[in-house]
């Protein structure tokens, strides 16, 4: 019945004439009905771009949303199985680095995080790399998504161009107190690698002054009702 109403929600607001078809054909399934109707009809789509510091929360906020039924893209995990898998990546990698970097056909992630860390040049040699072909990806995606609001979570937005692919854009934050004890029992790492990490990251106050919407997740501020606000903005 959820899935009913927002589609009946979608037909009314981005296609009338689909709403008068579904009422004079009495068709119970309005989203199969929906999707056969706009199979070659471009509807509008919101893309919304959601970022934050690591640690800050971005998966939490992705996962609600998820739950609620938006597709939501993680450029991150999408970026790691493409440098597993793109060949184009591989072979940028290798001359990059050398054969080494690649091993059994899949990347050798510790000989990359050393390469590239404290190395800006190396760095952005590596993000020249690998976001072409994940921009590539999500446009592909979202080609195939039908939902009016779709979301893609990257720790970079506004490093790169993704920023000129969303039309709003969702910073997440959280104190950095927090944020550290997160990943300290995440990813079983040292405080000083986190901070020296969050030092590189562009700071929240810029991330916070170039967004639409802030979410905070700081475990004592609720987060479902933080969503239900930027999407009843985005709708509108």
């Amino acid at each position: 019945m959820k899935k009913i109403i927002w589609n009946l929600y979608t037909i009314t607001n981005f296609c009338e004439n689909c709403f008068k078809k579904f009422i004079d054909f009495k068709i119970t399934d309005v989203y199969i009905f929906c999707k056969f109707v706009h199979k070659s009809i471009k509807v509008r789509m919101i893309i919304v771009g959601i970022t934050g510091g690591i640690g800050s929360g971005k998966t939490t906020v992705s996962k609600v949303l998820t739950a609620l039924e938006y597709p939501v893209y993680i450029a991150d995990d999408e970026a790691k199985r493409l440098t597993n898998t793109n060949l184009f990546i591989k072979e940028g990698l290798i001359k990059l680095f050398g054969k080494k970097i690649v091993a059994d056909g899949f990347l050798n992630k510790k000989m990359l995080a050393d390469k590239i860390f404290n190395n800006k040049e190396k760095l952005q040699a590596v993000n020249n790399l690998i976001h072409p072909v994940v921009m590539k990806d999500f446009t592909e995606w979202k080609e195939k998504e039908f939902s009016p609001i779709i979301f893609i979570e990257t720790a970079i937005l506004f490093e790169t161009p993704f920023h000129n692919m969303v039309d709003k854009k969702i910073t997440v934050t959280s104190p950095l107190e927090l944020r550290i004890e997160r990943l300290l029992k995440r990813n079983h790492t040292s405080e000083q690698e986190i901070k020296s990490r969050m030092n590189s990251q562009m700071s929240d106050e810029e991330k916070i002054k170039l967004s639409d919407f802030v979410i905070v997740n700081d475990e004592k501020t609720a987060v479902l009702p933080q969503i239900q606000f930027i999407l009843s903005c985005l709708r509108s």
